[in-house]
């Protein structure tokens, strides 16, 4: 008779406590998908580049890295929730001068054998007003990763449609881009200047 009787429906409700939170996680977990879903953009590559700048010997050279991938979540209303990720083919350079495109890949530059890509991933965005924004993320190339910051403009964001253009500066001494000779900025400049025209679809083509 001292002996306490256990609660029949104390198992029972620990059971459904169980079930219920895992009913709102999965509720939760759709909510956001779908709050996420429609900023997601596919970029159309022969709408898209990345181009650069350089001064070599008091000369402008400029050139484009013509193969890159993005993921690109976004939106103006919701900049907390909108990132991008750019890879970046090394191998592949289109230059104004023959011998940029045949020594950028090489192990004094880029050194594509060990470092195929460069990637930007970002996700801290910042309105500026008149449709310029910014968004700082991680850079790397080579085997360093640096914080850099792209500005853009916002040209056209519409139901199924949105373009950017963008700049970025940064130091190819920075990442180690030029060793040995190369290091000195007496022949190349320290200073690289990226421009990114982006063009993307909310539909995947």
């Amino acid at each position: 008779m001292g002996r306490l009787l256990n609660n029949p429906l104390r198992g029972m409700n620990e059971a459904m406590m169980r079930y219920l939170y895992l009913i709102l996680c999965v509720l939760l977990s759709q909510t956001v998908r779908a709050g996420t879903e429609d900023m997601i953009w596919h970029m159309t590559p022969e709408d898209s580049h990345i181009g650069f700048r350089v001064n070599i010997q008091g000369t402008e050279s400029d050139g484009v890295f013509p193969k890159f991938t993005s993921r690109i979540v976004f939106d103006p209303a919701n900049l907390d929730d909108s990132r991008v990720e750019v890879v970046i083919d090394l191998s592949k350079i289109e230059a104004t001068y023959q011998d940029v495109e045949e020594n950028l890949p090489k192990e004094a530059w880029f050194d594509v054998a060990r470092f195929p890509i460069a990637t930007f991933k970002g996700g801290q965005f910042q309105a500026l007003g008149n449709k310029m924004y910014s968004v700082t993320g991680q850079l790397t190339i080579r085997d360093v990763t640096r914080a850099e910051t792209l500005h853009f403009s916002l040209l056209e964001y519409g139901a199924d449609l949105a373009r950017i253009e963008g700049k970025m500066k940064i130091s190819r001494l920075d990442y180690g881009v030029g060793q040995g000779d190369w290091s000195t900025v007496s022949f190349v400049g320290k200073d690289v200047f990226l421009d990114v025209a982006l063009t993307a679809t909310r539909r995947s083509k």
